[in-house]
């Protein structure tokens, strides 16, 4: 029989090292989010698998299964564009996608963030990408001045999360 401390070990580890297993996770994305003036902006990683599942769903299969890697790419950015919402004090924030990368098990994307001018008081994160998944979660960690948090963003909390400063 293995000890409590055998699975306490291993549940942690899996955790600490869950970043080197997320991409092969089609119902987990993680999101960076990095809050500075002047060169705030998000780094997503998403399995590969559930990139295709989400813009099949939300584009159409037909559409969708017709396109090349970078219409994909572009597609892609669309669709985070229209599925993440930051606002800083009631302002919201512009974003712009910088890079996407297609891999064949995980995609990354880069996007920036352009009108982060002032100290974050208050912080509305909303991120409802993927969530045509069953089961989604979108984890995001943010980082803004000395503070870091993580949060995880599903249909428990509407893909919504409030920070005040």
């Amino acid at each position: 029989m293995l000890s409590n401390l055998f699975y306490k070990s291993f549940f942690l580890s899996l955790f600490l090292f869950s970043e080197l297993t997320y991409s092969h996770t089609n119902f987990i994305s993680f999101y960076n989010i990095i809050l500075t003036p002047g060169s705030s902006y998000i780094h997503g990683s998403f399995a590969q698998q559930g990139v295709d599942i989400a813009l099949r769903i939300y584009y159409g299969k037909e559409r969708y299964s017709k396109l090349n890697i970078k219409e994909k790419e572009k597609l892609l950015g669309r669709y985070l564009l229209n599925n993440i919402s930051i606002k800083i004090g009631g302002e919201k924030i512009v974003l712009d996608v910088n890079d996407v990368r297609f891999g064949r098990h995980e995609t990354n994307v880069n996007i920036n963030m352009l009108n982060v001018l002032k100290k974050v008081n208050e912080l509305d994160v909303k991120i409802t990408a993927m969530s045509e998944i069953g089961n989604q979660q979108n984890v995001v960690v943010l980082k803004f001045e000395n503070k870091k948090e993580k949060i995880i963003l599903s249909r428990k909390n509407n893909f919504k999360y409030k920070v005040l400063g």
